[in-house]
């Protein structure tokens, strides 16, 4: 058996689940577990079926290993997955996302969206989450994507399966919005 270490790219590991041990699946699961289900209790607002839906999402990735081309990022791959099975039981319960507070959001955005002035933190995270929340779903996946899983361009791409320029477009877009309402709660101060 192959020596599996922190250097092992996914690619390389899912190269080896296929090819010498099925087993080592669960260091896929180790390295994308924690990750995933932030991601998917984002997406549904902390809902109880958070384990179920990433469970399922290993299930089906496993399901699915034969068809990952290694020459495409995991990462991308395994959220993707996770993305599809959460929109469809979204659809199911006629929900939508929906986040939640969350520490360290007004630091992670507040410059990409051009805020000015004095706000303390916990009042702007308060606000910049009621933003979000209210951004259509087309703006508001690649957002949170980009902002809150830390995901570039292409791999949002990879994700939500649109073209790059579009996502950059989506993105922008969602920035203007957020402004718009930080700026109807903040007044006009906060505009340029």
């Amino acid at each position: 058996m192959a020596e599996i270490n922190e250097q092992t790219s996914d690619e390389q590991l899912v190269d080896l689940i296929r090819s010498e041990d099925k087993e080592l699946y669960a260091f896929i699961i180790d390295r994308y577990e924690k990750k995933l289900k932030s991601y998917v209790r984002r997406l549904t607002n902390g809902s109880d079926e958070t384990d179920d839906l990433v469970q399922q999402t290993f299930v089906n990735a496993f399901l699915a290993l034969q068809s990952f081309e290694s020459d495409k990022k995991f990462s991308s791959w395994v959220y993707r997955i996770a993305h599809n099975l959460t929109i469809n039981w979204l659809a199911k319960k006629k929900a939508h996302i929906f986040l939640s507070e969350q520490e360290g959001l007004a630091d992670s955005i507040k410059s990409e969206i051009d805020i000015h002035g004095e706000i303390a933190n916990k009042e702007l995270s308060h606000n910049l989450t009621k933003a979000i929340n209210k951004l259509p779903e087309k703006f508001k996946e690649p957002f949170v994507l980009k902002y809150m899983e830390d995901f570039s361009y292409d791999e949002i791409s990879d994700v939500l399966r649109k073209p790059k320029n579009t996502i950059g477009t989506m993105i922008s877009r969602a920035k203007i919005l957020l402004k718009k309402e930080l700026e109807k709660i903040y007044g006009e101060e906060y505009k340029k």
